[in-house]
């Protein structure tokens, strides 16, 4: 596995409970380092390969991990049954979907989370493709950066574990 994988799981070692609870888990070390392997290869060649390609954008300031931001290209792909289920989604799937968005501890309210958000609409205006994020009703500080980059609240559902989640919507 790669250094920069590496650093971005020790980087969620400082989550707190309430922090995986809005992350609902921690990422594997395989999925951080394939995320960051996709995007980087985008990046350099602008390819994508797949209907459903994951991602991961790290943040670092003087060469330390301090956010990391995790996302899916759907390309024409379909719902996944647990989709299908909570949030009653279809065929065809075009959009950039939000996964995961964490800023080490001590550098919130930076705006670092702007930046990020902000890199994933512009990635979405060159693919021509609208943005999506699930988010925990009580999540009040992602919530509030969506709202400030123009995503509607789209509708609400309640997850497999019980959280009222709010789907947010960007045209």
């Amino acid at each position: 596995m790669s250094d920069k994988a590496k650093s971005v799981k020790e980087l969620f070692q400082t989550a707190s409970p309430q922090d995986i609870y809005f992350l609902k888990r921690r990422p594997s070390l395989n999925q951080i380092s394939k995320e960051i392997l996709n995007f980087e290869q985008h990046l350099r060649d602008g390819t994508l390969a797949g209907k459903r390609i994951n991602m991961g954008e790290i943040y670092s300031l003087e060469n330390e991990v301090i956010a990391y931001n995790s996302f899916t290209i759907m390309q024409n792909a379909t719902a996944t049954p647990s989709e299908r289920k909570y949030t009653d989604m279809g065929a065809g799937l075009k959009d950039i979907y939000f996964k995961t968005l964490y800023i080490h501890p001590a550098h919130r309210n930076e705006n670092i989370g702007m930046k990020l958000i902000g890199n994933n609409l512009d990635l979405a205006k060159k693919l021509e493709k609208h943005c999506i994020a699930d988010v925990d009703k009580n999540d009040y500080k992602k919530i509030n950066i969506l709202l400030q980059h123009e995503f509607e609240e789209d509708f609400n559902w309640t997850d497999a574990k019980g959280h009222n989640m709010i789907r947010f919507f960007h045209d």
